[in-house]
């Protein structure tokens, strides 16, 4: 209605809020609807890693290409026409290009310039991508997560992506935590030159903490019980957790697992213990309730979740599998992480396991003490160089780094 060809949400609020799920809980019926959704995650220990959020979210955006199989010959041909011989240039920088694109020779053209034209001609690169392969009939939704640690040059490219008035079905998600970014941050001054394009339709959303019904209704829902007969647990929930979605969420399971909140099998429902959870002792906030959780974890399981939880918020199974070929490795990693993964601390999709929230990265890393941390790093990255094939190296190299 506003004219314009793109669309862009933004959606901010304090960590554990619910951005993500918020985002989680439209992706299926945005699919159903025909829309490719991929996404990205900026990570606050990967910030030397330039575009990483926006490359891996444009590698997925190839990968969902090649699986269409009716189109593929059709859509090789439209990257190709659009981009040329420099499709090689991307392929470099977005691996599953390949997929697409099967007869791709080799171009170190990419190597020959640098700075503000290297940055021109990746940024024409990904514009053409995205031109040629998407339209109103065929859309793409790109989610990217935690832009308060995007880097300038992926908010650079972020602004020309969704700005471009050749490129037409494209919506753009992203998220941020509010309280970590401040007046002259680089994301709020893009997102002023952003708001000012008439090419993009931009629209803010603004999660905040549960308030008591909403917490009231989370139980009750959850316990299918009454909100009159809940309503002493719900205070108690929301005087400890201030309302903070992952915080009761959290908070609620250390409730299960210390037998405060349980289901009575005689009297066929859950019940719970208010002056006991009322006198609990508990975590200011939920990097400490996780952490003390972590602590009554076999000792293996902790060891495994501090080596993961160096590599920041997510992690290739097949680097973990290079770390256990070594003869010095404690403990392997791999199959330890097994009750993490039962535990809901880490989620594995195919071969990526990612913690469930950034606050459960950070209560893994905090079980390595500062004085050991700069070690266990270096002792990672030499137990990979050590057993890695140089093909492994090199997929592996901007993390070994």
């Amino acid at each position: 209605s506003t004219g314009a060809i793109n669309n862009m949400i933004l959606i901010s609020g304090y960590s554990g809020t619910g951005k993500s799920s918020l985002v989680r809980s439209v992706r299926s019926d945005l699919m159903e609807r025909g829309a490719r959704f991929v996404s990205g995650k900026f990570d606050s220990g990967q910030r030397m890693q330039a575009l990483s959020a926006v490359v891996s979210a444009l590698d997925d955006y190839c990968n969902i290409l090649a699986q269409d199989k009716d189109n593929i010959d059709q859509v090789s041909q439209a990257i190709t026409s659009a981009i040329g011989s420099e499709v090689a240039i991307l392929a470099k920088i977005v691996p599953n290009l390949r997929k697409v694109i099967s007869t791709l020779g080799e171009d170190s053209s990419l190597t020959q310039v640098s700075g503000r034209e290297a940055l021109q001609q990746l940024t024409f690169l990904f514009r053409m991508l995205l031109r040629s392969t998407c339209s109103r009939g065929n859309p793409i939704v790109m989610f990217i997560d935690d832009l308060q640690w995007a880097d300038e040059v992926s908010l650079e490219l972020i602004h020309a992506l969704v700005t471009n008035s050749q490129t037409q079905g494209f919506l753009f998600i992203g998220c941020y935590r509010e309280n970590e970014v401040c007046s002259g941050h680089p994301l709020l001054l893009r997102l002023v030159d952003i708001k000012k394009s008439v090419n993009v339709d931009t629209t803010f959303i603004r999660v905040g903490n549960m308030d008591g019904e909403t917490v009231s209704t989370l139980l009750s829902d959850s316990l299918s019980i009454l909100p009159r007969r809940t309503s002493d647990l719900s205070e108690a929930v929301m005087r400890k957790t201030g309302g903070n979605a992952l915080f009761v969420v959290q908070f609620l399971a250390s409730l299960c697992d210390d037998g405060l909140l349980c289901f009575s099998p005689s009297m066929r429902r859950w019940v719970w213990d208010t002056d006991r959870i009322n006198d609990r002792d508990i975590a200011d906030n939920v990097v400490e309730l996780m952490r003390a959780k972590m602590l009554n974890l076999p000792s293996e399981v902790r060891d495994a979740l501090r080596v993961v939880a160096c590599f920041g918020a997510n992690c290739q199974e097949d680097l973990l599998r290079i770390v256990d070929r070594s003869q010095d490795s404690r403990v392997k990693v791999v199959s330890a992480l097994e009750p993490a993964v039962s535990d809901g601390l880490l989620v594995k999709t195919a071969s990526l396991l990612r913690f469930s929230h950034d606050q459960v990265q950070r209560a893994a890393y905090s079980l390595v003490p500062d004085s050991e941390r700069e070690e266990l790093h270096l002792r990672l990255g030499r137990l990979i160089c050590e057993n890695a094939s140089v093909d492994e190296i090199e997929k592996f190299l901007s993390v070994i780094v």
